[in-house]
This record gives structure tokens, C-alpha cells and sequence, in this order.
């Protein structure tokens, strides 16, 4: 049973949805899918409204494709059928599902959008000072980036960034890049891009120790 605590989110035309599918294997149902399905919708779910059915195919063992139904379903009734499941593992994915609804109104705010415009044009920056130091190679940039994320307590991929994180990574990104061209040499780059995230954590905590004297 695979319950870690993430499932995938889609949005379409505005509205997000799960698979109903994967959300009854994380929630570690042991009754059919199908049966436990139906029984959900003995809530007062209704279909286009809440859910829809999706045709899906999928690879036999011996070679051949065949069909089955899926339900995508709103981000509301996943929460309510956490809600119902009673159980430990529910009342998290029901927070998990509170908190994506949270990051996706957010990261459709005109200030997200703008912060989110301005990310790309500093990692542009970023990248290119990355790039006149020696570390021009794939890894180099995912090594330094996750050496960096992690003093900030980051670990959202930058697209499903909060505000909050973005504006740190942000700032530490604008640091390191000034600091790089200050005739930094190869093998100080990633202690020098490690070391601005340090010092941007530090002033967001000593600022709200400042606040909260």
C-alpha cells in the first residue's frame, strides 16, 4: 500500500481535480474500487458537478490494451471523502487537499503572478553567473539549487512555489549571483550560493524575532 502523502492535482479550466482511482489507493481502501465508488456517491455527489467519468487504457500482460473507468474528481469531494473515511489517513490527505486549494487561489493572485515573472528573469541571471564560473552542466545546476532550497526549508519544485518561498529563493538567487561576480572561483560557487541562502534565512528570522520583542 502506497500512502505517502501526495497525489497528482490537475487543473482544467480553472477547476482543480484528483483521480479517483489514485486517491482510493493512497487512502489504502481494501474494498473494490468500483463498489467503494458507488458508495461515495451515495452522499449526494453528482456527476459533472462534483465528478466525471474518464475512459483510460492500460497495458495487459500479455501484450494487449484494455479499458477501464476512472473518476476525476473536484478537489472538494476528495475532501469530504477523506472526511468520511474516518480514519488517520484521511484527515491528512483532507489537510493536504486544504492546502493545495490554498497555493492554487494564491498562485492566481496578480502579486503571485508578478513575484513568479520576476523569478524567472533573476534565475535567467542566475544561471548565466553559474555558467561564466564552470558550471555549465545539468547537474550543476540541480546540485546547487537543492543545496540552496534546503537552508530556506524549501522543498516544492519553484512552479508550486508558496509566495513566501519564492520570495526566498528570490532573494537568495539575487544574492549569490552578486556575490559570484565578485571574482568567486569554481569551487567556491556552491559554498558561496549555499552561504546567501543562510544569510537571507537569517535576516527573515532575526526580522521576526525583531517584531515579536
Amino acid at each position: 500500500m502506497t500512502n505517502e502523502l501526495s497525489i497528482t492535482v490537475t487543473a482544467r479550466r480553472g477547476i482543480q481535480s484528483v483521480s479517483a482511482r489514485e486517491l482510493h489507493q493512497k487512502l489504502g481502501i481494501k474494498s473494490q474500487f468500483t463498489h467503494w465508488f458507488d458508495k461515495m456517491c451515495e452522499y449526494g455527489f453528482e456527476e459533472e458537478k462534483d465528478f466525471k467519468a474518464i475512459s483510460q487504457k492500460k497495458l495487459t500482460a500479455q501484450g494487449n490494451t484494455s479499458e477501464y473507468i476512472d473518476y476525476a474528481i473536484s478537489v472538494d469531494m476528495a475532501k469530504e471523502i477523506c472526511m468520511i473515511q474516518r480514519s488517520e489517513i484521511g484527515k491528512k490527505f483532507r489537510q493536504y487537499f486544504i492546502e493545495i486549494e490554498k497555493r492554487y487561489i494564491e498562485q492566481n493572485t496578480a502579486e503571485y503572478k508578478e513575484l513568479r515573472s520576476k523569478s524567472k528573469d533573476i534565475r535567467k541571471t542566475f544561471t548565466n553567473a553559474l555558467h561564466e564560473h564552470g558550471c555549465d552542466k545539468f547537474y550543476h545546476y540541480i546540485n546547487i539549487t537543492n543545496a540552496m532550497k534546503k537552508p530556506l526549508g524549501i522543498t516544492a519544485k519553484k512552479g508550486d512555489m508558496t509566495k513566501s518561498e519564492l520570495a526566498k529563493i528570490v532573494a537568495a538567487e539575487s544574492l549569490a549571483e552578486a556575490v559570484l561576480y565578485d571574482e568567486v572561483g569554481y569551487y567556491q560557487v556552491k559554498p558561496t550560493c549555499v552561504n546567501a541562502s543562510n544569510i537571507v534565512m537569517t535576516a527573515i528570522t532575526e526580522n521576526k524575532q525583531r517584531l515579536l520583542a
